[in-house]
């Protein structure tokens, strides 16, 4: 785990990574050691991969708004059109409070073929549960890796479809195809539950 985040930034640009999601981007942020750190795995000397980990206390502010604020800023739309043209109807029953945002994951080849993702996605997450103790933990997921099964391996046990309609032209790397994938706190309990069992 680090909170150096212009070197990890930095490193993932060395192992093939072209960019960082606003939401993770130290260029676009002021992180604190409280409210965000980086897992990593390194090898012979350098960095494999990484995944940014970002609390997010929302307070009374729902999830779709905050989303919908959040997102204009760092995609602003052409001619003052909302970025985000809709949020499904799900997301704020099943997000609030005190929000964990898990992004930007990215494996190195040498560390794909290790198909280390479920070992190191859990420890990502039992790590971040330890730490905040939040409502509720999330990431947004593209529809091929959905069905690789990544959300599972993630130990993200829930799944919103289309959990929000970008306008068009969505941004680079964004769209509709992207669901949030999420467990809350209860969940992430049971799933350590049941991992350390396997154990």
């Amino acid at each position: 785990m680090t909170h150096d985040y212009q070197s990890v930034a930095e490193k993932l640009l060395e192992i093939g990574k072209p960019y960082l999601t606003p939401t993770l981007s130290p260029e676009k942020n002021d992180f604190t050691y409280d409210g965000c750190f980086w897992v990593t795995i390194s090898g012979s000397g350098k960095m494999l991969g990484a995944a940014g980990v970002k609390l997010e206390r929302l307070g009374r502010e729902r999830v779709s708004d905050y989303w919908k604020r959040i997102h204009q800023r760092q995609y602003p739309g052409a001619n003052d059109i909302a970025t985000i043209k809709e949020v499904s109807s799900l997301v704020d029953g099943r997000l609030s409070g005190d929000v964990v945002y898990f992004g930007d994951l990215f494996f190195s080849p040498e560390l794909r073929k290790l198909k280390a993702v479920e070992d190191f996605g859990r420890a990502a997450l039992y790590h971040a549960a330890i730490t905040w103790r939040a409502n509720q933990f999330y990431a947004f997921l593209k529809d091929r890796d959905l069905r690789r099964g990544f959300g599972f391996q993630l130990g993200l046990m829930s799944c919103i479809p289309r959990a929000q309609v970008w306008s068009t032209p969505a941004p680079e790397t964004r769209g509709d195809h992207e669901a949030c994938c999420y467990s809350s706190m209860d969940d992430v309990m049971n799933l350590a539950e049941l991992d350390t069992g396997i154990a």
